[in-house]
């Protein structure tokens, strides 16, 4: 039997006339080249930005374990650790934020040992999550149609994927 896809409501501000969409994926915090300094730019870059949302779609976390890909011994922190510097980096967007959902990199941790970081960063910044992809409606402004009272309204899936590095 085919289960219904669920879906979550953003209800943004009846005041904004456009909104800006940042889909923030694959930073890989822990992993020795990741660039902090970069996502702590856009962190700002979005805090300034009035009329935007913020859909989290995995792979924050570099997570090595044992069994895979990745070096255990070089990434910075433990996958627990990579999730608190992630909530704490993210907690000035929080209102902002209005979907997360898991990466490969998480899904490692849970796969192999049933905790779910990602699920834990969404609750932590009070966002819908969904580990296998978040479908979200997003209802902004106040003139859709030129009709006063009636939002533009959209209706967006974002999932993770995976990549592998591969070239082809």
């Amino acid at each position: 039997m085919q289960q219904e896809l669920e879906w979550f409501l953003a209800d943004l501000d009846t005041d904004f006339k456009c909104l800006y969409l940042f889909i923030l994926s694959d930073l890989h915090y822990g992993n020795p080249f990741c660039h902090t300094d970069l996502w702590e730019e856009q962190i700002k870059l979005i805090e300034s930005i009035p009329n935007c949302a913020v859909i989290l779609n995995g792979d924050l976390c570099e997570a090595a374990i044992r069994m895979s890909k990745g070096d255990i011994f070089k990434q910075v922190g433990s996958p627990q650790d990579q999730r608190d510097w992630n909530i704490e980096k993210l907690k000035p967007l929080s209102k902002k934020i209005i979907g997360a959902t898991q990466g490969n990199h998480e899904y490692r941790v849970y796969n192999d040992g049933g905790m779910d970081i990602s699920s834990d960063i969404a609750t932590a910044l009070g966002c819908p999550y969904d580990s296998d992809g978040i479908y979200l409606r997003i209802h902004f402004g106040d003139n859709n149609n030129r009709v006063k009272g009636k939002p533009f309204s959209y209706m967006i899936y974002c999932s993770h994927g995976y990549g592998g590095a591969r070239t082809k």
